[in-house]
This record gives C-alpha cells, sequence and structure tokens, in this order.
C-alpha cells in the first residue's frame, strides 16, 4: 500500500478528502532516438538500395508484440515481400516467397481476425497477369514457433473472375473487409476504367460454387487514389456494405461521398458533400470510427492548407474542423505541404501531425496526437524531423508511424529522415498507457482515488510491459483482491520486475517489486491484495479490533464511494437508560495533524449517565470507534479522540 493510497484512505474515513478535478489529456513519454531506420534495415536483409525499397502498410499482432510490414521492392517489376519487425524497431526477418518456395503475392491490403488469422487481397501489375486474388493465411506472427523461423502459408487462394483490380496507391485494410461467415467485400476499380469504383462481393460456399459478384459506381468516383474507409452493418439478417471516400478528383475535385452496398446487389450514392476547394488525393483520408463518427484528413489544393475533419451526420453543418494547417511556398515555386494522417488501433484514434516549420527552414516537424470526440491531444514538444524532399513523397504520411497494441499499453515508433546528430534516418521510439474508457490524465485526488482499476508492469529498465484493465475484482469484508490477468501469448519468457495497481484516477495504489518469471504459454493472474482493519487502542493492554467498521471503510473507498454517508463525522452518546443522542461534528472538530493523522476534538454535556461514546457513520449505520470512561452527569467534557494509519 503507497503513502498516497494511506493518505487518502484516512482522509476519507475524516471527512477530509480533497476533491479536485483531473485534466483527462495523454500522458506523452520521452522519446529515444535509435539510428534503426526501418526501410535501411529492409535493404540491408535483401541486400538492396534503400531507394528500392517501398513500404505499403503494416499490421499489428494481437497476441505478441510484433508488427508485419508489407510492402515491394523495385519499381520496374513487382517484388513483394513481408518484414517482421519486433516492438522496438528491430527487422527480425524478411520474406519473399510463401513456405512452398513460390514468390510472394502482391499484397495490397491486410487484417487480422480476434482469432488471429490472417486474410489479405493480392493484384498482381500488369507483368503478371493483373490477377487479383483472397488469401488465407497462416497466423505469420507465431509461424517461428517450430523452428525459429518466420514464414507465410497459403491456407487458401482464390483468383477472382472478374474484371477487377486495385493498384498499389494506397494500400490499407480497407482493401479488404469481412462479415460474418465467409463474405467478403474487396473495393477497386473496372481494369478499363480506374476512374469508377468497383466493390466485388464474394462469399465461400460449403458444397457448392464459390460467389463472385462485381458492382461498380455510374459516376466518376476514383476512390482508388485517396485512402478511403468502409463499413457493414447488420439489419435483420441482410448484410449492407458502405465506402466513404473522395471522388476522383480530375472529374469531381471538390466532394466527400458514401457510397452503400444493399444486400440485393444495389449501389447508390447516400450522401456527397462538396468542400469548396480543390482536394489532392495524396494525403487525404477518411477513417471509420462508427457510424456517427467518421474522421476526414483533408489536403485543400485551392488554399494550400490541411484539414483534420469530424463528420458526426450525413451533413455539412456536422462537418467539425479539429485542426488546421498551412502549406509553405519554398520560394522555388513548390508548395511544401504539410498535413495530418490517422490510424485507428482498436478504436483508439492516433494522429500525426506534419508541420512545416517556416520558409527560411522547410523542414517538417512531426507531432503524435490522440483524437477523442472533437478533441485532439499533442504531444508538447517534438524532436522528430523530416527534410522537405521526404514530405513530398505519396507514401510519406502513410508509412512513418508504426503503432502496437497490449491492451492499455501503446508501443508507438515513428520514422524520420533529417540530418539529425544521430544519422540522416532515425526511428523514434516511445509508449503510452491509454484506454478511450479509462481517465488517463495526470494522477489527481477524489472520492474514487482508491478504486482499482488497471494494472500496469514494468521491467527491469523501470519500463513498462503490459497494461489492461483490472480482469477481476473481488470485495470480501474487509480485503480487496484486484487481478489483472496475462494471456498465455502474453510477456511468453519475460521478467515482470514490478506491478503497479492504479486507481480510476491514475493515483498508484499498491506497487510491489517482486519478480516474476512468465513461463511461456502459460495464463497469468497477478493478484493486488489489500486488507484494512480497524482497531481501538486507546487501552494498550486491551486492543479492539473493528472488523465491521472496517469492512464498511473498504466497500465503500472500493466500490461503492458513498462517501457522504460513510465518512465519520457523527458522534453518537450511549446512555444507560437504552437511549441515545447524536451529534454532527463541524469541519473544525477534526484537524489534521499529519497526512497519517487527525484528531477528532468536541465538547459534550452530561445530562444523563453514559454508558460509551461512538464515532460513527454519517448515515448512522456503521461504528467506527467505542470511547469509553467515567463520565459524571452534570458536568461538561472536552473528548478527543487520535486517529492513525499505519
Amino acid at each position: 500500500m503507497t503513502d498516497d493510497f494511506k493518505k487518502n484512505i484516512l482522509a476519507y474515513l475524516c471527512g477530509k478528502i480533497e476533491k479536485s478535478i483531473g485534466d483527462d489529456k495523454p500522458q506523452f513519454n520521452e522519446w529515444e532516438v535509435t539510428n534503426n531506420n526501418i526501410k535501411s534495415q529492409i535493404a540491408d536483409k535483401l541486400n538492396i538500395d534503400v531507394s528500392e525499397v517501398v513500404i505499403y502498410n503494416y499490421l499489428s499482432s494481437n497476441s505478441n508484440d510484433l508488427i508485419l510490414i508489407y510492402g515491394r521492392y523495385s519499381s520496374s517489376v513487382y517484388n513483394p515481400y513481408i518484414a517482421i519487425m519486433s516492438s522496438k524497431g528491430i527487422i527480425l526477418q524478411v520474406i519473399t516467397t510463401f513456405d512452398s518456395g513460390l514468390k510472394l503475392f502482391n499484397i495490397v491490403g491486410m487484417r487480422i481476425d480476434e482469432d488471429n488469422s490472417i486474410y489479405a487481397v493480392s493484384s498482381e501489375g500488369s507483368q503478371d497477369g493483373s490477377t487479383v486474388r483472397v488469401l488465407l493465411l497462416n497466423n505469420i506472427f507465431v509461424s517461428n514457433l517450430k523452428n525459429g523461423d518466420f514464414y507465410v502459408k497459403i491456407k487458401k487462394s482464390y483468383v477472382c473472375p472478374l474484371d477487377f483490380h486495385i493498384s498499389s496507391i494506397n494500400p490499407t485494410e480497407y482493401r479488404i473487409t469481412k462479415s460474418e461467415g465467409s463474405t467478403y467485400f474487396i473495393v477497386g476499380y473496372p481494369t478499363d476504367n480506374n476512374l469508377k469504383t468497383s466493390i466485388v462481393k464474394f462469399t465461400i460456399n460449403v458444397g457448392s460454387e464459390n460467389e463472385w459478384n462485381i458492382y461498380t459506381t455510374d459516376e466518376n468516383t476514383g476512390f482508388d487514389r485517396t485512402l478511403f474507409a468502409t463499413s457493414i452493418k447488420k439489419i435483420n439478417e441482410d448484410f449492407y456494405f458502405y465506402c466513404y471516400g473522395f471522388d476522383f478528383l480530375a472529374t469531381n475535385p471538390n466532394t466527400y461521398s458514401e457510397y452503400e452496398l444493399s444486400p440485393n446487389g444495389t449501389i447508390s450514392l447516400k450522401t456527397r458533400i462538396n468542400l469548396g476547394y480543390n482536394v489532392s488525393f495524396n494525403g487525404s483520408q477518411v477513417v471509420y470510427l462508427d457510424e456517427d463518427n467518421k474522421y476526414l484528413t483533408v489536403q485543400d489544393n485551392t488554399n494550400k492548407k490541411s484539414f483534420l475533419y469530424l463528420l458526426k451526420t450525413t451533413n455539412k453543418d456536422n462537418l467539425i474542423e479539429i485542426d488546421t494547417l498551412n502549406w509553405y511556398d519554398d520560394s522555388q515555386g513548390t508548395f511544401i505541404k504539410g498535413g495530418f494522417y490517422i490510424q485507428n488501433i482498436g478504436n483508439t484514434l492516433f494522429v500525426t501531425k506534419n508541420i512545416v516549420n517556416d520558409i527560411t527552414n522547410p523542414d517538417v516537424t512531426t507531432y503524435l496526437g490522440v483524437i477523442k470526440d472533437e478533441n485532439v491531444y499533442y504531444e508538447i514538444q517534438s524532436i522528430k524531423k523530416n527534410t522537405k524532399e521526404a514530405s513530398s513523397k505519396e507514401d510519406f504520411f502513410r508509412t512513418n508511424t508504426y503503432i502496437l497494441k497490449n491492451y492499455n499499453l501503446f508501443n508507438i515508433l515513428i520514422n524520420s529522415n533529417y540530418n539529425n546528430n544521430v544519422e540522416n534516418n532515425y526511428l523514434n521510439e516511445t509508449y503510452l498507457i491509454y484506454n478511450n474508457d479509462n481517465y488517463n490524465g495526470k494522477s489527481y485526488t477524489n472520492i474514487n482515488s482508491m478504486v482499482p482499476n488497471q494494472g500496469i508492469l514494468y521491467d527491469n529498465q523501470n519500463k513498462p510491459i503490459f497494461a489492461r484493465n483490472l480482469y477481476n475484482k473481488t470485495i470480501t469484508g474487509r480485503t480487496t483482491q484486484s487481478t489483472i490477468e496475462v494471456l498465455n501469448n502474453y510477456l511468453n519468457d519475460k521478467i515482470i520486475a514490478k506491478e503497479n495497481l492504479l486507481s480510476e484516477t491514475n493515483s498508484t495504489l499498491i506497487s510491489n517489486s517482486q519478480t516474476i518469471t512468465k513461463n511461456i504459454y502459460e495464463t497469468l493472474n497477478i493478484n493486488f491484495i489489500n486488507t484494512l482493519q480497524i482497531r481501538n487502542d486507546n487501552d494498550d493492554a486491551n486492543p479492539i479490533l473493528n472488523p465491521a467498521g472496517a469492512s464498511r471503510l473498504n466497500n465503500s473507498i472500493s466500490e461503492t464511494t458513498d462517501y457522504d454517508n460513510a465518512k465519520a463525522l457523527k458522534i453518537k452518546i450511549n446512555y444507560t437508560d437504552n437511549t441515545n443522542s447524536i451529534i454532527q461534528l463541524k469541519e473544525n472538530q477534526i484537524d489534521k495533524i499529519s497526512d497519517t493523522s487527525y484528531m477528532y476534538d468536541f465538547d459534550i454535556y452530561v445530562s444523563k449517565a453514559i454508558s460509551n461514546i461512538q464515532i460513527i457513520s454519517n448515515d448512522e449505520t456503521t461504528i467506527y470507534q467505542t470511547i469509553t470512561s467515567t463520565f459524571e452527569v452534570g458536568k461538561f467534557y472536552n473528548i478527543t479522540q487520535m486517529v492513525e494509519i499505519v
């Protein structure tokens, strides 16, 4: 039990808790800088020049500390690769073939299910036949368990027989979306017209032929050119597929649109918003959080600005501007773009803001932020800089930030390219403890400052390696047991050096430095046990325990937070004739001596024989202390009672 926890328990009991208000802003941590440039590491593994490496996108594991990067090398001929990277930004292995020896397909979209099944869509260049495939793959993240090497295995491969193609512009998870069962929706365009948008609905049937159906918009939507988003809505037993993006900018340079594919195969325009300026496809993006909250990053080619919007409904009046920044003219006729890039990591929205510093020093500084509702919270300072040449590249926004989620712990890597004192290419690493449902700011004091909420585990360098809300909380009398669960696929063979239990206000309740080695593939439950005891020490020779009072206090601070009822602010005088009287104490009748001690100081008049005096709860149901002595009728007495926590 920490000193802060003890202080708050005693203040709670004596009605002296400080009710402050927290500032719910993410607590960003300092960055560590290394020269482990991601592209350079991939190039070294492939024994090629770094300029040949193209990164499409990445996929985070939901069961261990690994990131999968997919892309290609060489621009004239597509040579796909998959790279496995640690949470520290170390490229562990680069794979260029399937386990069968066949060259990897050009994967342009990849997702992972909750059960760790990986599915993807690939689309070959014209030199490889322009073939589109739906791929069901092994769990690549754990494929090294057998012989130490990672591998990619095709469990099932389905070739699309339709007039359909997907380019390698803006590869994203939204290229392929899976609904319940075995139906997949793929977004691309007809091979003879990349100005339109086509949606392929593919259903795997058991015992009958698989179904392939294609639906193409009548207008030149061209979602392929921008970072679009998709969603699926189930109404009754029918599935509706939605696509959100910017129309083809050559013919509709200023419109955002939403399309619906109904179960009967009708594709229709549901919403169109005229933004009032020409949109640049490089850096414009749509991220779907839920039906009522879609986030847009827009590059305004007309006014040379970048915008970050929240779209609340299908009405432009609800297009809320969250942030904006200006581009800069480098005095050579070229505008240096800044911009935003959003990532939805387990329904937590991260954004990188790339700001051009000024005209005379046209480098680009990257700030990390978290979006919540209509607000965006950025780190205060940043050391992450890029040259203006890097910021002009098409994949700059999409491929310089990598985030790995481990429940409430996010490991974050941002790649940079600048003439820094480390090297021209460098990697910035940090972490963030965050949960949308938690308070995420600095600790503060209030009546819920003792309610257990989450656990954080640290390594021997005092860095968090695991953070999660409680798996279970059990209150039994005067004891509260708080449990965090580490599932069998986390922290395998890692040493846990410290375990902290935090409250709903981020106060540290328990800090334990017990060393724990988690055995491989076992589920580990860590229990934080806190037991209260109230003891009457007025008679040193006869201390009296009060388990009922301790249970009431423990339940109140750990769960019910019925502060006004539970605090000990009443005096009950019990008379020998079985009657009693109640005194409500005033604030100045309880004095703080120190963080761990208070003094009750009050006066009574003895109108008739007294059996004892009790300090009780405000709701008069719980006795915390009983004072016995000899009181003469007709006299006044000053009563003092010291209350301490040890």
